[in-house]
């Protein structure tokens, strides 16, 4: 099935990328999500501690509040700006390295910054989701809070769509998973006038072998 790309040359036709590259890709791309927020959990940390000290003191229970939510949205955000703005481009890091694209799948067009932006508020989302689903299938339930209960369920619930949409990609011949249909992306490879195409000539002897 053919898709359109942008290239340096004008629109011109691609193929869906193989789930293979987008594997590799995700791994490279979440690879320097978890670096940068373990690196901005640690001055944020020091943040939400100190508006768990707010929070313990009844007179300043309100804004330790609010300086703790506030730290615990912050370290999310290096993810939310890397995607969205590798979006806006086309490609992120991890895409570029194994030569393919997510475009506008009407015109070939990178998406711009608000389909970008959420696109990666959903793709941080499904993130959290899996990783707050996995911390409470293997934590201990006994003690838990009907909050703490009420979040895991979600986690669950999310995950089980996050599944659901990655499903797609191997099951439909276009490749794309049903938030790509959903935002009206293709991921494609193989624009004409690339002729650097990072880590997918390795990737094509490695696998020929």
């Amino acid at each position: 099935m053919a898709a359109t790309a942008l290239t340096r040359n004008g629109i011109s036709e691609a193929t869906p990328v193989e789930i293979r590259r987008r594997i590799g890709a995700a791994l490279i791309d979440w690879t320097i999500c978890v670096v940068a927020y373990v690196v901005v959990s640690i001055p944020l940390g020091l943040i939400e501690g100190f508006g768990f000290a707010l929070r313990s003191e009844s007179s300043t229970a309100a804004p330790g509040r609010v300086v703790t939510l506030l730290a615990q949205i912050a370290v999310l955000l290096p993810t939310l700006l890397y995607f969205t703005l590798g979006l806006r481009e086309g490609h992120t890091l991890g895409m570029a390295a194994f030569d393919f694209k997510t475009l506008d799948a009407r015109d070939g067009k990178p998406p711009g910054i608000v389909r970008s932006l959420v696109r990666s508020l959903v793709s941080v989302a499904f993130g959290a989701a899996v990783v707050l689903a996995y911390m409470g299938h293997s934590a201990e339930h006994t003690y838990w809070s009907h909050y703490e209960r009420t979040i895991y369920v979600l986690a669950l619930i999310v995950t089980g769509i996050v599944v659901v949409d990655k499903a797609f990609v191997p099951a439909h011949r276009s490749g794309r998973a049903l938030t790509d249909r959903l935002f009206r992306l293709v991921r494609v490879t193989g624009a004409a006038g690339d002729t650097d195409r990072g880590l997918s000539d390795w990737l094509d002897r490695r696998v020929g072998r």
